[in-house]
């Protein structure tokens, strides 16, 4: 009869679900409920746990923070000059030197800092780069603008600029800067704005147009990362707050620069 097959049907489909529910309960206590011999299966089961949670936890917090930094920045960059409210100064983060010249991202910088000062959307340039382990970063940066017509009286020089943090906090804290747009390219605008502004600079930035970079490219990766850390640094350390963070909170941050790079 239908009705008879159709109980028989129910009948073996709940057979199965029993057997399948059995296999897993005796999987499980044969993991949680193994003898003495089976304890490093459990523990590595654990452990598996663990880092699953460690990772889905730092995939959060990764994209989290991304998005805050983003929101922050948000229509405060530009790719035409003539859309910028005009400021006193430009501030240029160093990169480094190759052979005496600047390297191709540098080199988009300084072009752009020049074309602010030559349409009078500024009238002083900060160059900022690492001068204690680089070379001459910062003053390369100098000597390349001054031999390309800008004068040297509208520059300067900090020559102790070795991350973007350091270069917005010695710009707002040393420099005197609160108001600036920054020459940089579109992947790190939005740290770079997102520090200017914890640093007391109200702060735009002008960026070259470029290719769009892919997601999971290194550079992207890597910036992404960055990018946590200026959260971190910015409201956990509190680095923003001065020019010379004291050495605990600078051990502490490059600890972290460390554990990730």
């Amino acid at each position: 009869m239908p009705g008879d097959a159709l109980t028989v049907g129910a009948s073996e489909s709940g057979e199965v679900l029993a057997s399948g529910h059995r296999g897993l309960v005796s999987f499980v206590r044969g993991i949680f409920g193994a003898p003495r011999a089976r304890r490093g299966l459990r523990m590595c089961f654990l452990a598996t746990l663990a880092c699953a949670g460690l990772w889905s936890y730092a995939s959060l917090t990764l994209l989290g923070t991304n998005t805050w930094v983003a929101e922050t920045s948000h229509g405060r960059w530009f790719y035409d000059a003539s859309e910028i409210t005009p400021r006193e100064f430009a501030i240029v983060p160093g990169i480094r030197f190759y052979d005496g010249q600047p390297v191709s991202g540098l080199k988009q910088r300084l072009d752009l800092a020049m074309d602010l000062f030559h349409r009078g959307r500024v009238n002083q340039i900060l160059v900022s780069g690492n001068e204690v382990q680089a070379g001459n970063e910062a003053t390369g940066m100098r000597d390349w603008l001054v031999a390309r017509g800008i004068p040297a009286s509208r520059i300067v020089v900090d020559p102790l600029g070795n991350r973007t943090l350091a270069t917005m906090t010695r710009a707002s804290h040393i420099f005197g800067i609160h108001s600036a747009i920054v020459c940089t390219q579109s992947l790190h605008a939005p740290r770079t704005l997102f520090l200017a502004q914890g640093s007391g600079i109200d702060a735009v930035a002008y960026v070259p147009r470029q290719t769009r970079i892919s997601p999971l490219s290194p550079s992207n990766t890597h910036e992404k990362w960055k990018t946590s850390l200026a959260f971190f640094e910015r409201y956990v350390l509190r680095l923003t707050n001065t020019g010379t963070p004291n050495d605990a909170t600078t051990r502490l941050s490059q600890l972290v620069i460390k554990s990730f790079y």
